[in-house]
């Protein structure tokens, strides 16, 4: 029996009761959602899709990526509810990561996409890593016109598209090129966007002037990234809503020296 009190996650219908040391970071994920503190696990077992609840005992997480040393598992039981466990220790953006994709529903589905709404109609840009989304959104919100649904992942169905403000994770690529969005950037971190602009370029020297290949897989995990809230700069979308698709756009880079748009 868990003791301790848990946070009630609503997403859009999709319920998720986190437990443990866990919640705290779910909530920079979730906080924009429906979210209530609970006591009881009982009477709340039969109404969630997802129960997140810390366990010690290793046996029982086998799953392990990467750099970490400690794991998580998720189990399916006869009556189809899933559990992930997760050891205290582990890392927890890493055991995000593997979270937020569980999240399913009948009418909807989440998607590797960015997305931007003018208030009255949405516009999604799809595509694989580094092509562009993350730069597309900020550059929109350089304008007043625009505000940000997704940066990175997005929920949509039934010819609409979800509010899913998760973090934006700014790169040093991001932040080398900021004329069109600085000062929106500057809002969200004031002076200090130009402490983080500084750490950006000197990586991305030093990356580009490693005189050896296992310096710069070595440059490459220390890579700065930086975490913005959607809610410093777009707190009208930094709340459960959704917009009607006007465009879907998907991005491909290629090695061109001419910029073609084929639809928008």
């Amino acid at each position: 029996m868990i003791k301790t009190r848990g946070l009630l996650f609503n997403v859009y219908g999709y319920r998720i009761l986190a437990y443990g040391p866990i919640k705290k970071f779910l909530s920079d994920f979730l906080q924009w959602a429906f979210v209530k503190e609970v006591k009881n696990i009982k009477e709340k077992f039969s109404l969630i899709d997802l129960l997140i609840i810390p366990s010690s005992k290793e046996t029982e997480l086998p799953t392990k990526p990467k750099g970490c040393k400690y794991g998580f598992y998720i189990p399916f039981n006869e009556r189809g509810k899933k559990i992930f466990k997760y050891h205290v220790k582990t890392v927890f953006k890493v055991a995000i990561a593997y979270i937020i994709p569980l999240m399913n529903w009948p009418d909807k589905v989440l998607i590797h996409a960015a997305a931007i709404t003018d208030l009255d109609e949405a516009y999604v840009f799809s595509g694989s890593g580094n092509v562009g989304k993350t730069s597309i959104v900020l550059a929109a919100i350089g304008e007043d016109k625009y505000r940000i649904l997704s940066d990175d992942w997005l929920i949509v169905g039934n010819g609409k598209a979800y509010s899913t403000p998760f973090p934006i994770r700014i790169y040093p690529y991001n932040l080398i090129t900021t004329d069109s969005y600085f000062d929106a950037l500057k809002k969200a971190w004031g002076n200090k966007i130009y402490i983080k602009k500084t750490k950006a370029i000197l990586w991305k020297f030093l990356f580009n002037h490693a005189p050896h290949r296992y310096i710069r897989f070595a440059l490459q995990n220390l890579m700065p990234v930086f975490s913005l809230s959607v809610k410093d700069i777009s707190p009208e979308t930094y709340q459960p809503k959704n917009f009607p698709i006007k465009a879907f756009v998907f991005l491909e880079r290629r090695k061109s020296i001419k910029l073609s748009l084929i639809h928008i």
